[in-house]
C-alpha cells in the first residue's frame, strides 16, 4: 500500500512550503513549519485537504521533485534531524536495521534482554521480519558481542550501531 501523501502534487508543495536542506528545516512563509507527532516521534506538517504528512517525506518531495518511491530512512536514527544528508531511501526491512534502543530497555543495549526464568542474558536480532535467538549469556555484554557480531553479518543496510 502506498502512502496517502503522494497524492499531495508537489507544486502544491512548494506554493505552500520552503525546505531548507542544510539546516533540515521547513518553512511556511517566514514561520517554521511542523510538529512533533508524540505518538510517533516523527515530525508532521499540516497540508490542507491532504492532512498530515510526514516532514520528512515532504522535504525529500521538495528536495527531489518526486515523492520517495518507499520509505525515507534518517541514517542517525534521529527523528527530528530532516537535514538531506541524514536521508536515504529504504525499505521496511532495511529501515528496521536502524531502529533506535527501546526507552525502556533494561540492558542498555540493542538486540539484548534479561531471561527472567534462566537469570540469564539473552541476544536476539531480527531479520527479515523474524527474531533470531543467537544465545544466553553470563553477561549483557557478551550478549551484545553476539548481536553485534550478527549484525555485521545480517545487518547489511545498517551493520554497526550508532
Amino acid at each position: 500500500m502506498k502512502p496517502r501523501d503522494i497524492r499531495i502534487p508537489i507544486d502544491l508543495l512548494r506554493k505552500l512550503f520552503r525546505y531548507d536542506p542544510e539546516e533540515g528545516l521547513l518553512f511556511r512563509g517566514s514561520r517554521r513549519a511542523g510538529y512533533i507527532d508524540k505518538s510517533s516521534g516523527y515530525m508532521r506538517v499540516y497540508v490542507r485537504g491532504y492532512g498530515h504528512p510526514l516532514l520528512h517525506r515532504v522535504a525529500w518531495a521538495l528536495y527531489t521533485g518526486k515523492w520517495p518511491e518507499d520509505r525515507v530512512d534518517h541514517r542517525d536514527g534521529n527523528l527530528a534531524n530532516n537535514r538531506f544528508a541524514n536521508f536515504r531511501p529504504a525499505t521496511m526491512p532495511e529501515q528496521q536495521q536502524n531502529k533506535a534502543l527501546y526507552h525502556n530497555s533494561k540492558s542498555g543495549f540493542p538486540g539484548v534482554i534479561w531471561h527472567v526464568r534462566l537469570k540469564r542474558w539473552q541476544a536476539h536480532i531480527q531479520v527479515d521480519h523474524k527474531k533470531r535467538h543467537l544465545g544466553y549469556y553470563d553477561t549483557k555484554e557478551e550478549a551484545y558481542a553476539a548481536y553485534l557480531t550478527a549484525k555485521a553479518e545480517l545487518h547489511t543496510f545498517q551493520p554497526t550501531p550508532r
